[in-house]
């Protein structure tokens, strides 16, 4: 979803990459504060809990961006994302140490290991299915709303992506650029917000699995419960 979404403030709201860096700044600085303080929350409140309150509110920043349009839809993409980045924080900062903390300490290097390899599989597999629905919705979409006329080049890129229609339409005359541009972006949002629906799903589910499968694990310090 990142990756949608800075490219929705770089080609759909035509912001520089300086810009649209400032933009995201605001998520990332709650994304520390949060990371910093779940491991000291987690000494008072069940880790499963936690988690799954983050996922919760992933859920919720995740329906926001299901509101978004291609037109003035800015300012409600980047509430959602200051809503969903931070609320990552607690399965990034404490699923580690609860795998880490579930095996004899001799075994403490390969749980950790086994947690990174996890965890890289999960954002590389998240970015490629995430990606594709997105692109696959905006190639469904883009099809039947291209102007006639184009040429073949323009026509081809345009259909390809939002970044191929942005390069495309620098070379046409200014209309029909706009004819281009108009409905390349109404397409990529559409995918976006596709997107954000199916993670908001799979958000949710999580968040029942974690209270279900770590509901058991007591605070940090605490005694395990059956």
């Amino acid at each position: 979803m990142y990756l949608l979404f800075t490219q929705y403030l770089q080609l759909v709201e035509g912001l520089s990459p300086l810009r649209a860096g400032l933009w995201v700044l605001p998520g990332a600085a709650l994304l520390v504060i949060a990371s910093t303080a779940s491991p000291i929350l987690a000494r008072r409140v069940r880790p499963g809990r936690l988690i799954a309150a983050g996922l919760v509110i992933q859920v919720i920043g995740y329906l926001m961006i299901t509101q978004v349009d291609a037109a003035g839809g800015l300012p409600l993409l980047v509430a959602g994302f200051m809503v969903l980045y931070p609320a990552v924080a607690p399965s990034m900062a404490l699923t580690a140490d609860l795998v880490v903390g579930s095996v004899p300490p001799n075994k403490a290097g390969a749980a950790s290991g086994l947690a990174t390899t996890c965890s890289d599989l999960g954002i590389s597999l998240g970015i490629a299915i995430i990606g594709s629905i997105g692109a696959a919705v905006y190639r469904a979409r883009i099809d039947d709303t291209l102007p006639t006329g184009l040429p073949p080049e323009a026509a081809a890129a345009g259909r390809d992506s939002l970044d191929g229609a942005v390069t495309a339409a620098q070379t046409l005359p200014g209309e029909l650029a706009a004819a281009v541009l108009a409905p390349a972006r109404a397409a990529f949002t559409g995918g976006l917000t596709t997107a954000a629906v199916i993670a908001a799903v799979i958000a949710a589910g999580a968040a029942v699995l974690a209270l279900r499968r770590l509901g058991h694990v007591p605070p940090t310090g605490g005694t395990p419960t059956p």
